[in-house]
C-alpha cells in the first residue's frame, strides 16, 4: 500500500524576499533565471535597495572584526597604462595592518578612454573629456556588468569671449541612505586671463546629479585658499557630528587626495607616488608604481543597484 503524498505548501513571498537579501550578488544574478517571480523580487528597486543596506551593517560589522584581524580594508587603485592602446586596470588589494598591500584581484575596465574617479558601495564613477569639450559621465556596477552614460556635457559653453580657461574637473559620488540615492558632485575650475600673461586664479562651477531624477542642479560653495582641512564624523550617519581635528595639510605638499582609511590615515599622491599619513603626518610609500587614481574601502562590498534598469542602462560581455 503506497504512502499518502505529502502537500508541500509554497513558501510565503515575504519569506522568500527575506532569504534573498541574504545572498551574494554572484548567486542573485543567477537566480533570476529561476522563475519569473524571483526575476521580478531581485529586479525590483525596492529589493535592491534593502539588499544594499543588508550588505552595508554587514560591512559594518566586518570592519569591526578587521580592527582583530591583520588588514585595514581594502585598497582600489588604477594604473597608467603603458601605452595609449591599452586600457587602464582596476586593482583590489588587501590594506595589511604593517602598512603592506597584498593584491587580490586585476581587471581590465572595460571602457576606452575613460578614468575611474570615484567609488561608492560597489558603484564606480568614470569620466573622460573629448577633444570637444563634452565632459562624459559613466557609473558603472563591475558586479552585474551593467552601466550608465549620463546625458554629454560641454564644459567649453563656459569659456566666454576666449579669457576663461579649463584648469581642471573634479568628481565625487556618494550614497545619501535618507532617500536611498546616489548624488555626483562636479567641481570645474576654471581661471581668467585679464591680460596677457596675467591670470586671475580662481573660479570654480559647482553642480550635483542625482540619480533617481536623472538631473543636475547647480549649488554655490566658496573656496578657502589652498589648505587640506581635516574633519571627523564621531557619529556614523548623523551630520551633526562633523568635528573638525584642527589639522591641515598644505596643498604643495601633495598633488592629489583621494581619502581616509578607517584608522585616520589620509590616502595621496605626492613626489614619492601613492602614500598614506597617520595623524602624525608620518608617511608610509606604497610599492605602487604610476598610480592614476585610489581609494579606500573598509570592505570590498558588491550591490545591485542599476539592475532595475531605469533610464539609460546598458550592459556589456566580457
Amino acid at each position: 500500500m503506497s504512502r499518502p503524498t505529502e502537500k508541500r505548501l509554497p513558501v510565503p513571498d515575504d519569506v522568500v524576499f527575506d532569504i534573498l537579501t541574504w545572498l551574494p550578488v554572484k548567486s542573485l544574478i543567477r537566480f533570476r533565471c529561476v522563475s519569473k517571480s524571483w526575476y521580478s523580487t531581485i529586479t525590483n528597486p525596492i529589493f535592491i535597495t534593502t539588499h544594499l543596506n543588508l550588505n552595508k551593517a554587514k560591512e559594518s560589522l566586518s570592519t569591526d572584526n578587521n580592527n582583530n584581524n591583520n588588514n585595514n580594508g581594502y585598497l582600489l587603485y588604477t594604473n597608467v597604462p603603458k601605452d595609449f592602446s591599452s586600457s587602464h586596470e582596476l586593482c583590489t588589494a588587501v590594506y595589511n595592518t604593517d602598512h603592506t598591500l597584498t593584491q587580490i584581484s586585476a581587471f581590465q575596465i572595460p571602457f576606452s578612454g575613460f578614468n575611474v574617479v570615484s567609488f561608492c558601495n560597489g558603484m564606480f564613477c568614470l569620466d573622460c573629456l573629448t577633444d570637444h569639450g563634452d565632459h562624459i559621465i559613466c557609473l558603472w556596477n563591475p558586479s552585474i556588468r551593467k552601466f550608465k552614460t549620463l546625458a554629454p556635457f560641454r564644459l567649453i559653453d563656459y569659456v566666454d569671449s576666449g579669457t576663461l580657461r579649463l584648469e581642471s574637473v573634479t568628481l565625487g559620488l556618494a550614497y545619501n541612505s535618507q532617500n536611498n540615492d546616489f548624488k555626483i558632485l562636479r567641481l570645474a575650475c576654471f581661471y581668467d586671463i585679464i591680460e596677457k600673461f596675467v591670470i586671475n586664479w580662481f573660479r570654480i562651477e559647482a553642480e550635483i546629479y542625482t540619480s533617481s531624477t536623472d538631473s543636475w542642479r547647480k549649488v554655490e560653495i566658496s573656496v578657502e585658499g589652498y589648505i587640506c582641512l581635516i574633519w571627523e564624523m564621531k557619529e556614523y550617519g548623523v551630520a551633526e557630528s562633523w568635528t573638525w581635528t584642527k589639522k591641515c595639510i598644505t596643498m604643495n605638499s601633495f598633488y592629489s587626495c583621494y581619502g581616509c582609511t578607517d584608522n585616520g590615515e589620509i590616502l595621496m599622491k605626492n613626489a614619492n607616488g601613492l602614500v598614506s599619513f597617520d595623524p602624525e603626518n608620518h608617511q608610509n610609500i606604497f610599492a605602487i608604481e604610476d598610480a592614476r587614481w585610489a581609494d579606500y574601502t573598509a570592505n570590498s562590498m558588491e550591490s545591485l543597484v542599476l539592475l532595475d534598469g531605469g533610464n539609460s542602462v546598458s550592459e556589456y560581455k566580457d
